[in-house]
């Protein structure tokens, strides 16, 4: 540094400086020549993320979701008829073990599709390192709901038992725990995992960041959510049931559904039909 010679003005007091209305939430060291993102002073860091004031407005979910269903359908049909028999064949060990192997490559073009129907931008995922996440991501789903199915197995046992000694008071107790446990299950799952996917494609996160961000997004609109997502994996497993032939028609409206409250979230969700 140049050392102050006599005609040098004195450097200005730091005391004296004006200071920023508030102090910056965040640590972060800029280099020489680099600016501040323009909201770099937002005090909750999800904000930079998403919208957190993000509002639950399923009608226009749905009224979206059946503007591109259509031209999705036709877009998507062969992956869900290739991957269709994982559904009704995923309580099989071998089964299931290829199951979680191969859905992540589906959720990957699917997740990518639906966004590109609604924002007509391309978007470029990052091939293992994506599947990679989403796999980690299907890891952990299933594990959620291996370790779910435990206390459903005893209670189902304790159904049976009960009627059959006579007691339906017991049992009908059993039923409403049984209940409780499926819907505190798919409650972790879908806050986990639900806008988690969305997120590894489309911001190539990793899979424990977008998990914790899912969760976050979830804050403030869970009992709305929740039972959107109940819904979605009543259509899906109804779908299965009619001999995978129905989610090949039901899983591209619930993933285009869901794509949509994504990006209603992210405040870049615009209401408009498709060009043809």
């Amino acid at each position: 540094m140049r050392p102050l010679v006599p005609h040098d003005p004195p450097p200005p007091d730091p005391s004296a400086l004006p200071k920023p209305p508030h102090e910056p939430p965040h640590d972060r060291f800029f280099e020489e020549g680099e600016e501040p993102p323009e909201r770099f002073d937002l005090a909750d860091p999800a904000a930079y993320f998403f919208d957190t004031d993000w509002k639950v407005v399923p009608r226009r979910w749905i009224r979206q979701a059946c503007n591109h269903y259509i031209p999705f359908l036709k877009r998507s049909w062969w992956v869900n008829v290739i991957l269709g028999p994982g559904w009704l064949l995923a309580a099989h060990p071998f089964a299931c073990g290829l199951f979680i192997l191969f859905e992540p490559i589906a959720t990957m073009w699917l997740t990518r599709w639906s966004l590109e129907h609604f924002t007509q931008t391309k978007v470029t995922t990052h091939g293992m390192k994506t599947y990679g996440a989403l796999l980690y991501l299907a890891i952990s789903m299933a594990m959620c709901i291996t370790i779910g199915s435990m206390p459903v197995t005893v209670l189902i046992i304790e159904i049976g038992e009960t009627l059959e000694s006579g007691e339906p008071v017991y049992a009908l107790a059993f039923s409403g725990a049984l209940v409780i446990v499926i819907i505190a299950v798919l409650a972790i799952r879908g806050r986990l995992t639900r806008f988690a996917a969305i997120l590894i494609v489309d911001r190539q996160m990793k899979t424990g960041q977008a998990m914790r961000l899912s969760w976050r997004m979830w804050k403030g609109r869970f009992w709305s959510l929740l039972a959107w997502e109940l819904l979605t994996v009543l259509a899906e497993l109804v779908g299965v049931a009619a001999f995978w032939v129905g989610i090949v028609f039901v899983r591209p409206f619930t993933t285009l559904f869901w794509s949509a409250a994504y990006l209603s979230a992210l405040g870049e969700f615009e209401d408009q039909r498709p060009e043809h």
